[in-house]
């Protein structure tokens, strides 16, 4: 029988070298925080943020949680998708807005830095 530590307390991420493993709790913690203040920042609620709507009060902070939770957790796209059940290539297209817009709207970009600042 395996160790509980093992099965429950580590996330060892296949494909690393020497498959290092994280603590669970920090990796979901991150993951949790990071779509949290993009909802913030926006001024709507996680499961708001999180539901198959299009409006554009929605999409935009979907999509920055998207593009930054590719930038700063080690969730790969397919795991992004399933946290907001939607498609791995809404998540491409998600993070390819996000890094077009911020060439040229100001807004945007000053506002994902202020996020950025809050995860790290």
């Amino acid at each position: 029988m395996k160790k509980r530590e093992n099965i429950v307390g580590y996330f060892g991420l296949p494909g690393l070298k020497n498959n290092y493993k994280f603590p669970l709790h920090t990796v979901f913690s991150k993951v949790d925080a990071i779509e949290q203040l993009s909802a913030n920042a926006y001024g709507v609620s996680l499961p708001e943020m999180k539901t198959r709507r299009r409006y554009r009060r929605i999409v935009e902070p979907r999509q920055v949680a998207m593009f930054l939770l590719h930038r700063y957790s080690l969730l790969n796209k397919c795991d992004i998708a399933k946290r907001f059940k939607l498609d791995h290539t809404t998540v491409i297209h998600s993070i390819r807005v996000v890094e077009n817009l911020m060439q040229t709207d100001q807004t945007l970009r000053t506002l994902v830095n202020n996020i950025e600042m809050e995860i790290q």
